[in-house]
């Protein structure tokens, strides 16, 4: 083997080991760069360039690294896509007035908007009045931006249950999230689909990403917008 190519081989691997230990935060960058690596190695193989051991070798990494990379994307995805739930004692009890529970709770925003939807009017004038909305959104769930928007709506009867619900659940609807280190909204400046390797059943994982960055403090970051599991599917063809 020329030197030439075992430096190469080498850069590989050390690559790999990068990869496998996390040093390169972008998922879909270090998916992108296993790719390529290891359509490198294919042709190195296949033009004779790198032994058969070799070849081996380095492909087993690339394989621990793509299993790796799969990990981290069920992992982040479990992060983002699961709801924050409060102890029922945080969680949002609805009245219709002092003394009179309806007996609903929320212990999210999503459960929150169901809940919105399912009680009195009465009870959403009740409570928005009071600014308990707004206070519960502040208070437990820390999220200003959200909280004011919902304290500035002053409509009355279904038009303010409307709103509320469209307030709470508009976001998500439209890929916003609010920047992690000021709390603007910020729309993604790029959406991007991410497939995952097919594991021994045949089902893959594929993640659609957003990629972020705020106009007020210029934070970047990347939010799993949607997953979905797919089957691979095979055809037989018969003569």
């Amino acid at each position: 083997m020329e030197p030439s190519h075992l430096i190469r081989i080498l850069n590989l691997v050390e690559m790999v080991f990068q990869l496998i230990s996390g040093h390169t935060s972008d998922l879909a960058a270090k998916q992108l760069e296993l790719e390529r690596k290891k359509k490198n190695l294919e042709a190195s193989f296949e033009a004779g360039k790198i032994s058969k051991s070799t070849y081996e070798y380095v492909m087993k990494e690339l394989t621990n690294a793509f299993v790796k990379l799969e990990t981290q994307m069920k992992t982040l995805a479990e992060i983002h896509e699961k709801p924050r739930e409060v102890e029922h004692e945080k969680g949002f009890h609805f009245y219709e007035d002092e003394g009179k529970p309806t007996g609903q709770v929320a212990l999210t925003l999503e459960d929150f908007a169901r809940k919105a939807r399912m009680v009195s009017i009465a009870s959403i004038e009740f409570h928005q009045e009071r600014g308990d909305f707004a206070n519960w959104i502040r208070d437990v769930f820390e999220d200003y931006p959200l909280a004011e928007k919902v304290e500035n709506l002053k409509e009355k009867g279904e038009n303010l249950r409307k709103n509320i619900v469209e307030t709470i659940e508009g976001l998500k609807q439209h890929n916003v999230f609010l920047c992690p280190n000021c709390g603007k909204e910020v729309r993604p400046k790029k959406i991007w689909n991410m497939p995952g390797r097919p594991n021994k059943a045949g089902k893959t994982l594929h993640l659609t990403l957003g990629y972020y960055q705020c106009s007020n403090c210029e934070k970047k970051f990347r939010r799993v917008l949607a997953k979905e599991t797919k089957w691979l599917t095979s055809t037989t063809n018969s003569k």
